[in-house]
């Protein structure tokens, strides 16, 4: 007989990041959890959600008993459990009283160390409920948060505390204590509207007594709840939401009840640059923009309460006053900043630390500029040069802004804002605003040329500068946000199809050692900064091909990244095809004999004699080879990476079976070894601008 397992840990409001974080991870560590107790309960079986102040974990098929096992327990080695007189030792006697048996019922058994006396037994399984009592303390406390407390007498942590816990089984409490709090089978509604205690039995009973008592359990309910009420506040005032998929996803994890409203600021603060005003709006307030039928942002927002009120208006009135006094601040700081020119800011950088032994940011503006002309010389640029060096030259003087130090998010926008009201170009302007992207996995890349080369300077130079003075990523800790600097650069070179940077790391290494001692070496750098970004580019491609066919593209050389996923997916769609496991099979083949002759020490030469066939397949198989190549290479070069892997397979896939099929390759006589040794390594060359077979899984 299988049960449903259900609970409910409530604490005081968890942070939106620490809701969304934990539905992602219980699922997997309940699934871990159960089968480590020897319940297992397959992950289609589990549901988790989450408010501010519950989480909910629930899993179908739970076994009422553990299944039965049979189990070793290993003692000493035979020779010290027998004395003279195949008598017990000591030892032997003293491993059967340790384990409540009879020395009699000793056994002798195999191990992979030899000979050991032991003990074989079947264990029975203990009710699911008893054993769920005595471990789910530990599992509520493995739950991985990014920062955890502890509070009161109590040495057992979580997010925030612990104030009820509803643990059901079958129907039946889950009896345990964590952090002070008894397990039961009650769970309470929302915080004011309906805080009484009420039964529960299982996730689905727990889902619909919450909602008679405000709570929205389901994440994915509120949040359609959510934008439903705005995309209908928003319309009732003849406006629309300003899309902000992250707001979206931060209010439905602070609200367990939501309810959108209305409020406005004075239209005087529309003077300020809109991204600032959304800025502060969704960061320091959590509420949604909004906008008129042309786009225009409007001097109306939304905001998402989380309980009802006798008054909204008045609420939001309030939320009103909190508003504008940030813009307040926001149109000071706009007016002000802007009597000082950002060039006349960039000297002053020089007071202002980057990092102790990376210098100042004058000094990272100097390597960015420098840096610029690389990459511009590196992929080819033959756009305006100046307008880049003005723009990596201008691009951290926001920094010193009022605007920038109250609100740091805005960086890099309110440089090119700056930029423009101090007569720069607007292709300046746009670059300083641009040079910060992408800010995340998904977000948008710049624009211009001029602004991803910016870009691709600031994200290279933090990247040199921190593994140059040993401040690699470990763990999770990453505090120059190295992963995202390394992932934006490869989106960036993808998208315009530039070549890969690690080229220019020994000439930055050498910029970064003439002030900096201890720096790392050139090609130290480079091979370290090369591991750093192949794994980027492995977790990059993971959708996009499996793991092994991902290696045996990054192998060979790319001209681009670009190029590199091109490979990707024609060699994915080539390994389906019926010619690919006959031919990689071949490749695999020629690749080991030649491998192994050159560990020999055979020398294998660069060219084939056709003076030295003796059999008629190796002429076969040279001629087939001599065909391809060109057409080949043609297919390469113009990136058609399908018709390059169906050219190969067409032509060789036979000579190649027949090759091995008649011809012995390490023949007695020298020199056609070698010549046949030297036809194999062609064949194999016709793959090496594409993908090493050899690491590709299966045949």
């Amino acid at each position: 007989m299988s049960q449903e397992l259900l609970l409910e840990i409530g604490a005081e409001e968890l942070p939106a990041g620490v809701v969304t974080q934990a539905l992602k991870d219980l699922p997997g560590l309940l699934e871990k959890f159960l089968s480590d107790q020897r319940l297992v309960v397959p992950l289609r079986e589990i549901r988790v959600a989450g408010t501010p102040r519950r989480l909910v974990l629930s899993a179908m098929g739970v076994p009422a008993v553990q299944p039965g096992r049979d189990i070793e327990i290993l003692g000493p080695a035979l020779r010290v459990a027998r004395v003279e007189g195949n008598k017990w030792s000591k030892a032997a006697i003293g491993f059967a009283q340790r384990n409540n048996v009879d020395v009699m019922e000793l056994q002798v058994l195999s191990t992979s160390k030899g000979e050991v006396v032991g003990i074989r037994r079947h264990e029975k399984g203990r009710p699911a409920l008893e054993v769920l009592a005595e471990n789910l303390p530990g599992f509520v406390g493995a739950i991985p948060f990014k920062k955890s407390m502890r509070w009161s007498a109590f040495q057992q942590p979580f997010s925030r505390p612990v104030r009820w816990i509803a643990a059901v089984l079958g129907g039946e409490t889950i009896p345990f204590e964590y952090a002070g709090v008894k397990s039961g089978n009650r769970s309470r509604g929302h915080r004011f509207m309906a805080p009484d205690e009420f039964p529960v039995s299982s996730f689905d009973d727990l889902t619909a007594q919450l909602r008679k008592a405000h709570v929205l359990l389901d994440p994915a309910e509120r949040k359609q709840a959510i934008r439903s009420q705005l995309a209908e506040k928003a319309k009732s005032a003849g406006l629309v939401v300003v899309e902000d998929d992250d707001l979206l996803e931060t209010v439905t994890q602070i609200t367990e009840w939501p309810l959108a409203e209305l409020g406005e600021f004075e239209e005087k603060f529309l003077e300020i640059p809109s991204e600032v005003l959304i800025s502060t709006m969704r960061n320091h307030q959590k509420y949604f923009a909004l906008r008129t039928p042309d786009l225009k942002l409007s001097n109306r927002f939304a905001a998402v309460n989380n309980t009802a009120v006798r008054d909204p208006a008045a609420v939001m009135r309030g939320h009103g006053r909190v508003i504008r006094a940030r813009f307040s601040d926001a149109a000071f700081y706009f007016h002000e900043d802007r009597k000082k020119k950002l060039e006349d800011r960039v000297l002053e950088l020089g007071h202002q630390v980057y990092h102790p032994k990376l210098g100042s940011y004058l000094d990272k503006t100097n390597r960015l500029v420098w840096l610029a002309d690389q990459i511009m010389n590196h992929v080819g640029y033959a756009g305006d040069r100046e307008t880049v060096r003005r723009a990596a030259y201008l691009c951290k003087a926001d920094l010193l802004t009022g605007m920038v130090f109250e609100f740091p998010e805005l960086q890099g926008y309110m440089g090119g804002q700056y930029a423009r009201a101090a007569g720069e170009t607007e292709a300046v302007a746009r670059a300083i605003e641009e040079h910060y992207l992408p800010k995340g996995a998904s977000d948008a890349l710049p624009a211009t040329d001029a602004g991803a080369i910016v870009s691709l300077a600031d994200k290279f130079d933090t990247l040199c500068g921190a593994f140059g003075i040993g401040q690699k990523p470990t763990g999770s800790a990453d505090p120059f946000a190295l992963r995202r600097a390394a992932l934006g650069m490869i989106r960036i070179l993808r998208a315009r199809k530039w070549p890969a940077l690690l080229a220019l790391v020994p000439a930055a290494a050498e910029q970064f050692a003439r002030n900096i001692p201890g720096f790392a070496k050139p090609e130290e750098l480079r091979r370290e900064l090369a591991e750093f970004v192949e794994t980027r580019l492995k977790n990059l491609f993971a959708e996009e091909a499996p793991a092994d066919i991902i290696d045996a593209v990054l192998t060979v050389p790319f001209a681009h990244y670009q190029d590199l996923a091109d490979k990707l997916a024609a060699l994915a769609q080539f390994r389906e095809s019926p010619g690919y496991a006959r031919l990689s099979g071949a490749f695999k083949r020629a690749a080991n004999i030649v491998d192994k002759a050159r560990g020999e020490g055979l020398a294998i030469p660069e060219s084939v004699d056709t003076a030295l066939f003796r059999e008629a397949e190796e002429g076969d198989l040279y001629a087939a080879v001599k065909a391809v190549q060109d057409k080949v290479a043609e297919y390469v070069r113009a990136g058609w990476y399908n018709d390059a892997f169906n050219a190969i397979s067409s032509s060789l896939k036979d000579p190649v079976d027949r090759f091995f099929e008649k011809v012995m390759v390490m023949d007695q006589d020298p020199a056609v070894r070698a010549n046949r040794l030297a036809l194999l390594a062609q064949v194999r060359g016709l793959c090496r601008e594409l993908a090493d077979f050899s690491r590709v899984q299966g045949p």
